[in-house]
């Protein structure tokens, strides 16, 4: 499928949007009501079919003066789905994402069309959440998890025999990434972050670290200087159709791109629940990419990690992602009340110091 949001490809979409629809009809279920959703994509439309049993109250309420259904039950998947991918719901007509309802043998449809990219239709919605990391950098530093060595042996495995291996840790951050690379053997490695709070951070804990100020898009490195472009939970705030032909001009022939991400192990119970309660219901970053002529066919693997927690550490982490960053005091404090209300309450959690299972995703691609 084609058409890809922020870069993504509508099929991350659909995963996305099928697992709130899951959680919005169970949990409709426990309260009585019966409906149901049915989401199809046809090339870059996101179809949800609404199909209410329910006799408390219609499905869509039409807001006055608007075109779009204010209160239909696929207008929850989409506004879930504009939470969780950070896109704006609009009037039909609007640039960025559109919703309109229309009727299908008697079943209203909510339609939800994707433009081809937004970071140059709304850069400051982009830019306010992507930028939003440095004023917590030092909390990002103390609070975020590492990445375990056998997902980076692995995103480097394609040249593993190359000495030096010169790798770039690109969107570097505090250096999570970084120290993880200083752990392999025969290493030599060079961090690139646009952030002037976080690059200080990286630079007070990494102090032998060679380190540029740069971005994905303007990598402030020659041609063919390095084997390996490496990214830490970046990725999914690229422009990619400048950053992609940017690592490929870095990258030496043969040379390898990879990018990491953590995320929860929402196949843990307990660790689905936090995820919700916490406002994570999808993952942080999308692993499928369009095709590029810069790169080969993408490889994926994931690997178990895990990282050591007590319910206050684990609410601060929470407290270093975007989609809390960017809320009010107000907001941000009623969030964090809700994730310590729920770990103290989750007999795993609830005494002291326990383990957060997390699975770190590993995509690599070698350089065409």
């Amino acid at each position: 499928m084609s058409g890809p949001l922020h870069g993504w490809g509508m099929a991350d979409l659909l995963d996305d949007a099928t697992l709130i629809a899951s959680e919005l009809v169970s949990n409709a279920a426990k309260l009585g009501q019966n409906f149901a959703l049915a989401l199809t994509t046809k090339g870059r439309i996101l179809r949800i079919a609404v199909s209410d049993h329910s006799d408390a109250k219609p499905i869509v309420k039409t807001r006055p003066g608007d075109d779009w259904a204010e209160d239909g039950r696929g207008l929850l998947v989409v506004d879930a789905l504009a939470d969780a991918w950070g896109f704006d719901v609009r009037a039909a007509g609007g640039k960025v994402v559109w919703a309109e309802v229309t009727s299908s043998a008697g079943e209203p449809v909510v339609t939800v069309e994707c433009m081809d990219r937004t970071p140059d239709i709304t850069p400051e919605a982009l830019a306010r959440r992507a930028s939003s990391f440095g004023g917590q950098a030092a909390a990002y530093a103390a609070e975020r998890p590492g990445y375990p060595d056998t997902a980076i042996r692995w995103a480097l495995e394609p040249v593993s025999d190359r000495t030096p291996l010169r790798v770039l840790d690109l969107a570097a951050g505090t250096g999570k990434l970084t120290a993880g690379l200083l752990r392999q053997d025969g290493v030599e490695i060079v961090a690139v972050e646009p952030d002037t709070a976080m690059l200080a951070e990286l630079r007070g804990e990494l102090p032998d670290v060679r380190t540029l100020a740069g971005s994905a898009e303007h990598i402030p490195l020659g041609d063919g200087s390095v084997d390996a472009v490496v990214v830490g939970q970046a990725m999914h705030w690229f422009d990619l159709d400048r950053a992609l032909p940017e690592m490929s001009r870095v990258l030496a022939p043969g040379g390898v791109m990879a990018g990491l991400w953590n995320r929860h192990d929402d196949q843990v119970p307990w660790v689905k629940g936090f995820s919700e309660v916490s406002g994570r219901v999808t993952a942080d970053g999308r692993t499928d990419f369009d095709a590029s002529p810069y790169f080969a066919e993408m490889e994926h693997a994931a690997f178990p990690h895990s990282q050591r927690r007590t319910a206050e550490s684990l609410a601060a982490t929470v407290g270093t992602h975007s989609h809390v960053l960017v809320l009010d005091d107000g907001e941000r404090a009623a969030l964090t009340d809700r994730v310590l209300s729920y770990l103290r309450s989750t007999p795993e959690t609830a005494g002291g110091e326990f383990d957060l299972p997390l699975v770190t995703v590993v995509v690599r691609a070698v350089r065409a």
